[in-house]
């Protein structure tokens, strides 16, 4: 008697493959991954509220002076509504009558959920590339110790040195950073092409010996390991970052907010999976993934990003 449904060459039933396909999604929604676990905190919330300086203490005049009720400034930043992206994927009924193995199949799942982790990854990088998320010189920063700021402020910063970043690059980013209160954890995203320039520069002279930290084993086990430190900075070079950008980074705090959907359900990647007849062409396997996405930059003095291929900030296509 045959068994209903088609076969894999290698004689693996359909079946089989959907419920193989279905568990892996879970597996890789339940997955951390690298830019949305380092650099997100996560809420379905439309505001995020970041306390800001708000309290001091006042002098004490009489042994029954009160002192007047003070209470945590609080500003509200709206977050991102998010976005719907899909992917629809199939395979024929013709492809697994000529011969379709169950490694392929698998594969064409696969190049899905690693298209899902791009999406992720570009939304975050967009979100910190593009002009309006650090301070952008629209507003007046808080105060932090002794540091007072003028409303022009501005954490996107450009020159125009051919995308070869000097010293001085790296020294005013990490003081953009240190001057708001983000003193731990500062590290640098740096495009390859920007790394090598940097490494063929008369006067390059890193450190290569990056010291251990807690965080640089969170960055290790995501997958970006720095493969040098420049005052004091862990570099990692990833071509994620646009050709000539850089962007230098506090995780002290996570500076990002993901916003899914008010739907716990679609929190993650979804797919569906079904058996479709269309133009007279049997279908098994038609997928369609969805992924809702959301990034809003809420730390705004804890980043800095660097054009380095002109004079004035240009936003990179992302």
């Amino acid at each position: 008697m045959a068994t209903p449904g088609a076969f894999t060459t290698d004689h693996v039933p359909v079946y089989l493959l959907y419920t193989e396909i279905v568990d892996s999604v879970e597996r890789h929604n339940e997955a951390e991954r690298s830019f949305l676990s380092l650099f997100c905190d996560v809420t379905p919330k439309r505001f995020y509220h970041v306390r800001a300086r708000s309290m001091d203490f006042e002098e004490s005049g009489q042994d029954t002076t009160k002192p007047q009720m003070q209470h945590v400034t609080r500003s509200a930043i709206s977050l991102t509504e998010p976005c719907r992206y899909i992917l629809g994927t199939a395979i024929t009924r013709e492809a697994y009558e000529r011969g379709i193995s169950s490694d392929e199949v698998r594969e064409a799942h696969q190049e899905a959920l690693d298209a899902d982790h791009r999406l992720v990854t570009q939304t975050i990088l967009r979100a910190c590339l593009t002009d309006g998320g650090w301070y952008d010189a629209t507003v007046t920063p808080p105060t932090y110790k002794l540091n007072t700021f003028a409303s022009t402020h501005d954490h996107y910063l450009a020159a125009n040195v051919g995308g070869t970043p000097t010293f001085a690059h790296f020294s005013a980013a990490k003081t953009h950073i240190l001057h708001h209160g983000y003193s731990r954890d500062i590290i640098v995203f740096l495009n390859n092409a920007q790394a090598a320039a940097l490494e063929e520069a008369s006067d390059f002279a890193s450190n290569p010996t990056v010291s251990s930290t807690s965080m640089v084993d969170d960055l290790q086990k995501y997958g970006m390991t720095p493969q040098f430190q420049i005052l004091g900075m862990p570099v990692v070079v990833d071509d994620w970052v646009p050709e000539n950008y850089m962007f230098v980074v506090s995780l002290q705090l996570k500076p990002v907010v993901w916003r899914p959907t008010d739907n716990p359900e679609t929190a993650d990647l979804i797919v569906s999976t079904s058996t479709e007849e269309s133009l007279g062409i049997t279908y098994y396997f038609v997928e369609e993934y969805a992924r809702w996405t959301s990034a809003t930059v809420v730390r705004r003095g804890a980043g800095v990003a660097y054009y380095l291929g002109g004079s004035s900030w240009t936003d990179p296509t992302i």
